[in-house]
């Protein structure tokens, strides 16, 4: 069996908790993003986290496109970090879950156009 850091292994071991669990909603919401650890260092230096003086911190970082992004709750993200934890050998901290547009979507911002080529702002 290869290492959880091998890419894809997470999602699939992930996945795996989740349905033997009967979590099927979350599953299928899951299934259908790419998901990716972040290492952020030093849990405790870094974000003050309580955790053993030699660990490193994770994030897990979920792509999902535009429109799935809101279907992901706090309940979501909480189920995700604590079946994430039995996941990784000892001294790797679980840090946040974070719900992400997908890599490979343009995302658009449009700024308005003046006519005078100078932006005013109102102050009431």
């Amino acid at each position: 069996m290869g290492s959880i850091f091998e890419k894809g292994k997470f999602k699939i071991l992930l996945l795996t908790i989740l349905k033997n669990n009967g979590n099927y909603d979350l599953y299928d919401k899951l299934s259908k993003c790419t998901i990716e650890l972040k290492n952020f260092g030093d849990p405790y230096q870094s974000r003050n986290m309580r955790c053993p003086w030699n660990s490193e911190g994770l994030d897990v970082q979920i792509y999902a496109s535009i429109d799935n992004m809101s279907a992901f709750s706090e309940t979501d993200k909480s189920t995700i970090r604590d079946n994430s934890v039995a996941l990784f050998p000892e001294g790797y901290v679980i840090g946040n879950v974070n719900i992400l547009p997908t890599l490979d979507e343009d995302i658009k911002v449009e700024i308005p156009k003046t006519t005078s080529g100078m932006c005013h702002l109102k102050v009431a």
